[in-house]
């Protein structure tokens, strides 16, 4: 059951809107509102299983609480492409946390303590429009004053490389780059590539993901 009685946050706090054109097409990145929960809930059902979705209560309180920390990628019609939550947090809480959920749900820091984010999720039917996000949400966290933006990455090859690689260890396939230097993994590849080249720790039953091992890897980027 859904809180009761809150309003949907408005006002001049709230990320500006954006648009940019991708392949012919309008994608307008803006603050998501509580009036978009049909549409995420949707789509964490389409991209998770159930499991690793959030629910309905959990994305109207990243909203409600933290409504300059979470933006939408929208198309005509304001039909949702992308979502892309982030929350404040400590360096310690990153280094000390042994799983996602202690990082996406760690108390808030004080206002202004911390120049540090942890990505909760990035969900997306639409590479551009997770570009999109990348490109125009992350600017205006860091107009915000945050300078630090950490995530918790899955790594979906390592299992069928822990296969034809029994020796191996999920450090070593984590740490394995192609001859460009980017990661072989090719999830940990997409958030290279986006700016994420730090790589933190690599941490075990971090999240649940069958193809990973449930293996998750803690990624850095500046903002």
């Amino acid at each position: 059951m859904l809180s009761k009685g809150k309003q949907m946050p408005t006002g001049e706090n709230l990320p500006r809107t954006s648009v940019r054109t991708v392949g012919g097409n309008d994608i307008a990145v803006r603050s998501l509102r509580l009036s978009d929960l049909d549409q995420l809930v949707d789509m964490e059902r389409t991209k998770w299983d159930h499991q690793q979705a959030a629910t309905a209560e959990e994305l109207f309180e990243r909203i409600d609480q933290l409504p300059e920390h979470a933006a939408g990628a929208f198309s005509d019609g304001d039909r949702l492409l992308a979502s892309m939550f982030a929350r404040p947090i400590t360096k310690e809480t990153i280094r000390e946390a042994e799983n996602w959920r202690a990082c996406a749900y760690a108390p808030l820091p004080p206002r202004g303590s911390t120049d540090c984010l942890f990505g909760v999720s990035l969900t997306s039917t639409s590479s551009a429009a997770a570009g999109a996000l990348f490109r125009s949400f992350l600017p205006q966290l860091a107009e915000l004053g945050y300078r630090n933006l950490y995530g918790g990455s899955t790594v979906p090859g390592l299992r069928e490389w822990i296969k034809a690689n029994p020796e191996g260890s999920p450090l070593s396939y984590v740490r394995a780059a192609n001859d460009d230097g980017t990661p072989v993994d090719r999830q940990l590849r997409y958030y290279y590539v986006n700016g994420f080249t730090t790589i933190v720790s690599v941490k075990p039953n971090y999240f649940p993901h069958p193809q990973s091992l449930d293996y998750g890897v803690v990624i850095h980027r500046s903002l």
